[in-house]
Order: structure tokens, then C-alpha cells, then sequence
């Protein structure tokens, strides 16, 4: 086994974390309270080792254009236990409905939003505890908003990277 910064070849590589708008993480900080039916769940866990013990200085918050979860999610079904994972989607479309009634298309709403989700999303990583905790020790850390395009293969920056402490307010 090779060690966490180096590559089968033993090559210096750099460390990131990511993960799509599916696996929807609920910050662990006292805005807690507003997911009280959504237990912590492995992708926060995964980020904390990611962040704490391989020290990895970027974590990107990536979702797709075209993306299942965010179309389930605005659709009126209900779905049973995944609706919880849904559920902070759910609350981005209500937050921004006059935004996306805006666009003639349903797949023009979907895809805003998709970065309106990545957008909450990078702020629910860069509030949460053990981000906090990094950058209040020093550690060098950022945090991107990104939303990759299945068809065409592009990626986009939202222009959202966190790079410090944020207040806990939201």
C-alpha cells in the first residue's frame, strides 16, 4: 500500500475530495437543528477523514446537468426514505422559485438548479465543524462549487470557492 500522498508509482500527488449533489451533506454545526430528521451520514464522515487525516486541500462540491437526484427532487413524487436526502434540494427550488420560473424550459430550471444546489452545498461544507476546525488550525483548505456537463464533458466553475472561515450564521 502506498502512502495517502503518493500515487501506485510513488509519485507526489495532491489530495481532493468530491462528491455529487446525491450525497447531500448536512452540516454538523448547530444548524443541525434545521435537518433534525436526517442522521449524519458517511460522505460527512469520508470528508472529515478526507480533511482531517489526509489533509487534502480541495474538496469540490460537484454536480451534473442532467442530474437524477435533482429532478426527483422538484418532481411532486415522494419516494420514501430518500426524500430526506431530497429534501435540502427541495428547499434550494422553493428559496429560488421566482429564479427558476424565470426559464422557459424545465431543462434550463434543472440545470440552475443544479448550481443553486452545488452553491448551498459548498456553503454547507465550508460552515461545517471540522472545515472550521481546519482553517482555525491553519491548515490550507478550499472548497469549490463545480457542476460537470454530461453531454458535453465541460466542467464549470461557479465561482464559489470558500478559501477561510465563514461565519456560522446562516
Amino acid at each position: 500500500m502506498h502512502g495517502s500522498n503518493e500515487d501506485a508509482e510513488g509519485s507526489q500527488i495532491q489530495s481532493s475530495l468530491h462528491w455529487c449533489l446525491e450525497k447531500v451533506v448536512i452540516p454538523s454545526s448547530p444548524n443541525r437543528r434545521a435537518y433534525p430528521n436526517v442522521k449524519p451520514n458517511a460522505v460527512s464522515e469520508i470528508a472529515r477523514f478526507a480533511v482531517d487525516v489526509l489533509k487534502v486541500k480541495h474538496v469540490l462540491v460537484v454536480g451534473h446537468y442532467g442530474c437524477g437526484g435533482v429532478a426527483a427532487a422538484v418532481d411532486g413524487k415522494r419516494r420514501g426514505l430518500v426524500d430526506h436526502w431530497l429534501h435540502p434540494i427541495r428547499e434550494v427550488a422553493h428559496d429560488h422559485k421566482i429564479e427558476l420560473a424565470a426559464y422557459a424550459e424545465k431543462r434550463q430550471q434543472l440545470n440552475r438548479l443544479c448550481e443553486l444546489s452545488v452553491i448551498s452545498q459548498v456553503r454547507n461544507v465550508a460552515a461545517d465543524v471540522f472545515v472550521q476546525d481546519a482553517w482555525a488550525r491553519g491548515q490550507s483548505l478550499s472548497v469549490h462549487g463545480w457542476v460537470y456537463s454530461l453531454s458535453s464533458g465541460l466542467v464549470t466553475d461557479l465561482g464559489v470557492t470558500v478559501i477561510g472561515p465563514i461565519s456560522s450564521e446562516r
